[in-house]
């Protein structure tokens, strides 16, 4: 039956670095468990690996290694579009709302000059209410 063991002590158990475990990982080179957020490997399975490259480095492997490191390259580069083209759409978002803020000031100011107006027709009509033009018009009205 196999045994699972973290990737911290089969670093430590055959005094290797973590990374190339994880190198391992993710080449498919050794069998790994992923349970409850926790990552396990089989320890026969990094056995027999570690003979296998004791023999010597494939080109198989080297092979292997370098498409690994195009698909990551491929990836990065994914990545680094779908950023560049957030940034793209967070400046139009900045675009838009900056042009949503002047339009908001232009409607305040036109706003701001209704009520003066408002403000300036009552008090016209209040000091019209006794002027002899105001009376004419009253006249004409009852006539038409």
């Amino acid at each position: 039956m196999s045994q699972w063991i973290s990737i911290e002590a089969a670093a430590e158990k055959y005094r290797l670095e973590k990374e190339y475990i994880w190198l391992w990982v993710e080449m498919k080179k050794i069998t790994v468990s992923y349970e409850n957020d926790t990552v396990s490997i089989d320890d026969d399975s990094i056995q027999q690996f570690i003979k296998r490259i004791k023999l010597g480095i494939t080109s198989e492997y080297i092979d292997e290694l370098e498409q690994l490191c195009m698909e990551k390259n491929k990836t990065s580069r994914l990545y680094a579009s779908l950023l560049n083209m957030r940034d793209q759409e967070l400046m139009a978002i900045r675009g838009q709302s900056s042009r949503l803020d002047g339009l908001w000031k232009m409607v305040e100011e036109q706003y701001e000059r209704l009520r003066s107006f408002e403000k300036n027709s009552m008090s016209d009509n209040a000091i019209c209410s006794n002027c002899w033009i105001r009376k004419i018009c009253r006249r004409l009205k009852r006539i038409l």
